[in-house]
């Protein structure tokens, strides 16, 4: 899907004062991120596009659950919390990875998606 963007991240980890702080700039009633003295990040289809690379246009994104492999990333990167982590979970994660490896990549992106791409009013990871 063009999600090469996420997974190319060039930091063995992030912080979580960064973490924060960006994710603290989103302002619902403008739809983007507000950064002081520096201006304004739309969160739209073209910025999404632009900034990160991920396709538009006429391709069909089926938004729904899929059991089965919401299972299998559970298994591996959440082993005995459920089949949906909480969002605290995953970012607990991210902060105490301490390597550049496929898991973190993974987790990355699952904190990614289920805070700014596809939120849900939910205490746990999207799973759609």
């Amino acid at each position: 899907m063009g999600t090469g963007a996420f997974l190319d991240i060039k930091c063995g980890y992030l912080h979580n004062t960064l973490v924060t702080w960006f994710t603290r700039l989103y302002h619902s009633g403008r739809k983007g991120f507000v950064v002081p003295r520096r201006g304004f990040i739309p969160l739209t289809e073209e910025s999404v596009h632009k900034i990160l690379g991920i396709p538009r246009g006429d391709i069909e994104i089926k938004y729904e659950a899929d059991y089965d492999n919401e299972d299998e990333i559970a298994s591996s990167l959440f082993p005995g919390d459920g089949s949906r982590s909480k969002i605290t979970t995953v970012a607990t994660a991210i902060i105490n990875n301490n390597y550049d490896d496929a898991s973190f990549k993974k987790l990355w992106l699952i904190y990614i998606v289920s805070t700014m791409l596809a939120p849900t009013t939910d205490t746990r990871i999207s799973n759609k």
